[in-house]
């Protein structure tokens, strides 16, 4: 058993009850915030859980935050209390099972400040960087306060924690990758050294490399172009391993998905893969491409399965119709069951005018050699956002990143693995208008014993917001925060 498991269980026999409660309420939640809580997993499955709020106002300076702990259950196991200045905000959270990273913006100090904590609720390092100029350029023109809830850091397994700021630099979009140890006080920074960059995004994690798309201008001012990227970077020292064009192949792949091998530095990348005449990628893509790589970024072997003749032949006749409707698909991830086999867990948006529409889910099964089995289409009520000028001007492909980082737009929720393999359920949100019932709900589709199941939960609620999270298998959690009671509830609700 891992030291991750021995504080968990630890904790819990302190805790006064180890009953499974499955709802839990908290009172005195003065603020919280959207990335405040979140999952703590072991080997895939859930855990316990972690949030952080504002519990009191200590004088006009600080208030009193707290970090509370839970299990599986939500019995609770800790909490943890400490007076700080009133003018920190958390933007965002994350767990990479042995510790959790708050990221606040400190507006005293113009700082962003990122504490680690470990499962214990101890405080084990502090690590901090500068608003700059660049950063707060983009912010300006992506028209949010510095302060802004965000969805940019990510956990790398036991290891830590990476950040990408994202910034302008004379007007010209670029970022900063950042990475924070979890294990040791130890921190580094990328900055691209490319003229220019038009954006970076976080793909996953190999055993030793973290990996990113980026997007780089080319071309002319009269015939501009935009190139994708694929960026290799050590994680123990943050030094580039490989960057290579996505066009090198035989067609142009816009990778959006991760998965890797332990015990290698093999990883698999999945996309969407285009005709390499197609200039800024904004078109509709030929098909689902994926490619084998080593960790010198060599592509050691590749696979493409097309819309139009191997997806076609599974889709369901009646649901061919709505593939066109689908738009441009961005896939949130790509899961390895026991068996070897691969599904893609993808999501539809189009563009029309200066809003993006968020479509219809889409589950696409592969064989061990890659080979389509089966493509399911989810049918779901569209949504739709406006874009920042800035984002206008993007192709498709990195307007679909920031739906998912920056607008939080995709229904997609998450998805929960057991630890064989074996099964997994995949989880996202809809707006209804039915005659029995209108307003939204939480769906699942599942996976077990070679077969797919759906189940929904009407979340209808008086509570000012609502999230759904991965919980213990055949369960969801579901936190409410009622503003006008100062009151968290949470609870687990059974999924089929």
């Amino acid at each position: 058993m891992n030291k991750f498991l021995y504080s968990i269980l630890a904790l819990i026999a302190l805790a006064q009850s180890t009953a499974a409660q499955n709802k839990l309420s908290i009172e005195n939640v003065r603020t919280v915030y959207l990335r405040s809580t979140g999952p703590i997993t072991s080997n895939d499955e859930v855990k316990g859980y972690f949030t952080f709020f504002q519990s009191d106002k200590v004088d006009k300076k600080n208030n009193e935050y707290t970090l509370q702990l839970m299990d599986e259950n939500l019995n609770k196991v800790k909490d943890v209390q400490f007076v700080d200045s009133k003018n920190i905000i958390l933007q965002e959270s994350a767990s990479d099972n042995k510790s959790i990273l708050f990221k606040f913006y400190n507006a005293d100090e113009k700082t962003y400040d990122c504490r680690v904590y470990g499962v214990d609720g101890k405080q084990k390092f502090n690590y901090q960087r500068e608003v700059d100029k660049k950063t707060l350029d983009y912010l300006k023109a992506m028209k949010v306060p510095p302060g802004t809830e965000s969805n940019n850091l990510f956990a790398v397994e036991n290891k830590g924690f990476i950040a990408v700021y994202q910034q302008l630099v004379d007007d010209i979009p670029s970022f900063e990758i950042n990475f924070y140890s979890s294990t040791e006080k130890k921190q580094w920074s990328y900055v691209p050294s490319v003229v220019k960059p038009a954006g970076g995004s976080f793909l996953g994690c190999s055993e030793n490399l973290a990996l990113f798309n980026v997007i780089k201008s080319a071309g002319s001012p009269i015939a501009p172009k935009l190139e994708t990227w694929i960026l290799g970077i050590y994680l123990q020292t943050g030094q580039r391993a490989f960057e290579i064009r996505t066009d090198a192949q035989q067609y142009n792949m816009t990778p959006m998905s991760v998965i890797s091998f332990k015990g290698t530095d093999n990883f698999m990348l999945l996309g969407a893969y285009f005709d390499k005449n197609e200039k800024n990628l904004s078109g509709r893509s030929l098909g689902v491409g994926l490619w084998l790589m080593n960790s010198s970024g060599r592509v050691v072997n590749s696979k493409y399965n097309s819309w139009e003749t191997e997806i076609s032949k599974v889709l369901n006749v009646n649901e061919k119709g709505r593939v066109e409707d689908l738009g441009y698909v961005f896939f949130h991830d790509l899961i390895e069951t026991a068996n070897g086999h691969f599904f893609a867990v993808c999501e539809g948006y189009r563009k029309a005018g200066s809003r993006m529409v968020v479509t219809d889910m889409l589950l696409l099964h592969f064989d061990e050699k890659f080979n389509i089995r089966d493509a399911k289409i989810f049918a779901k009520n569209s949504n739709s956002l406006e874009l920042p000028a800035i984002v206008q001007l993007m192709n498709l492909a990195a307007a679909g990143n920031y739906i998912k980082y920056g607008a939080y737009g995709f229904d997609y929720a998450f998805t929960q693995i057991n630890k064989s393999h074996s099964a997994f359920s995949v989880g996202y949100t809809d707006y209804v208008k039915d005659k029995d019932y209108k307003g939204l709900t939480f769906n699942a589709i599942s996976y077990n014993n070679d077969m797919l199941t759906t189940d929904k939960i009407n979340l209808k609620s008086e509570s000012g917001s609502m999230r759904i999270f991965a919980a213990k298998p055949g369960s969801v959690m579901i936190m409410e925060y009622f503003k006008k009671e100062k009151k968290l509830d949470m609870r687990l609700e059974k999924i089929n």
